[in-house]
């Protein structure tokens, strides 16, 4: 009986490579979480915050 491999956060040239031997040696099952196109990433997920007056204080200006 084969193990079942778990596959998540495999993305890029590394990553497809990764999947793709373990699928090659057929020596696991391999199965491969994959997310939505439109999902953003949970952990890289930060919602904008309102800037704190002194934050907006010593914010640079960029001029246009």
């Amino acid at each position: 009986m084969k193990r079942t491999v778990t596959v998540f956060a495999a993305t890029g040239v590394a990553g497809s490579a990764c999947v793709n031997e373990l699928i090659a040696q057929d020596v696991f099952n391999v199965q491969v979480l994959v997310r939505n196109q439109d999902e953003q990433e949970k952990s890289s997920f930060r919602p904008k915050k309102e800037l704190s007056e002194k934050e907006k204080r010593n914010r640079p200006v960029i001029p246009s």
